[in-house]
């Protein structure tokens, strides 16, 4: 006689039951926060429960004090804490940059911040509106196109050597021969 094999049922839950229990699972949680909800609308707050001194002990109500005072005394605590926050909070900060054209500004705020944020170029006047960047949390950087006094007798010499004007700008005095 031959025996045959008996093949135990798999232990696998098949997909169907599994995201049947996950749908009920999901309506629960629902039911729940509903219930919650309600609750708090409602305006029924939890009750403190009694920490748990039997009546008959002889110092219950000097316990009880006790308790209370240790509260008051760690909610007050607290809010020293709290306070000593506020007055440590540091306030942010913003330095602006200006000067002349072409003297280092974009370089100087890409260094400091160590990357790539503000374009950089040898032509005079590529930035054209100012930029904030954020240095970090507390400190921004202003940066501002150059910035030139000019007086009511310039010239194109006094401009050029100011670097203000582009060079491709200038008009040549001498034309060549």
């Amino acid at each position: 006689m031959v025996m045959k094999s008996k093949k135990s049922k798999s232990k696998r839950v098949s997909l169907k039951k599994k995201y049947k229990v996950i749908r009920k699972v999901k309506e629960h949680n629902r039911k729940k926060a509903k219930e919650a909800k309600k609750l708090r609308l409602s305006g029924k707050n939890k009750v403190e429960k009694d920490p748990g001194i039997p009546n008959d002990w002889p110092f219950k109500e000097q316990e009880l004090k006790a308790l209370e005072a240790r509260k008051a005394k760690a909610i007050e605590e607290l809010e020293q804490k709290k306070a000593e926050r506020k007055e440590r909070i540091k306030k942010s900060i913003t330095v602006g940059l200006i000067g002349l054209p072409n003297v280092g500004k974009s370089s100087l705020i890409n260094s400091l911040k160590r990357s790539h944020v503000v374009n950089v170029g040898s032509t005079p006047g590529l930035t054209r509106s100012m930029q904030e960047v954020h240095l970090d949390k507390n400190v921004k950087l202003l940066e501002c196109p150059g910035v030139v006094m000019l007086k009511s007798q310039h010239n194109d010499a006094s401009i050029a050597l100011k670097n203000c004007k582009r060079i491709e700008n200038l008009e040549d005095p001498i034309s060549p021969v």
